[in-house]
């Protein structure tokens, strides 16, 4: 296989990956962690500010994603998830391991 054919079929496979990720991403139905701690509020994450702000899934679609945002709150109390989620707001860039609550 020549060069040329290996990076373009490495770009078409990684088109497919990302069109996969958004569908599940989507199907997920990712809320904000804050307004839903805070009062309930269920306010939709869109796709492009997941890695910026936090957010988490209000169901499972597979069983090896994040763990969803009821999980959480049975896990942790109110005052910890809040102050995660505002440290995640804060450093966009880390990601969170929201089961032990602490960057990764």
């Amino acid at each position: 296989m020549k060069l040329k054919d290996f990076i373009a079929q490495f770009k078409k496979q990684q088109t497919e990956n990302n069109r996969i990720e958004k569908t599940r991403y989507v199907c997920a139905k990712w809320v904000m962690v804050l307004p839903f701690v805070k009062s309930g509020k269920v306010v939709d994450c869109p796709y492009n500010l997941k890695d910026v702000k936090a957010c988490l899934p209000i169901f499972r679609i597979n069983g090896d994603e994040t763990p969803t945002i009821h999980e959480v709150l049975l896990r942790h109390n109110r005052e910890d998830i809040l102050k995660m989620a505002k440290q995640k707001n804060k450093h966009y860039k880390r990601t969170v391991n929201w089961e032990h609550l602490e960057f990764n």
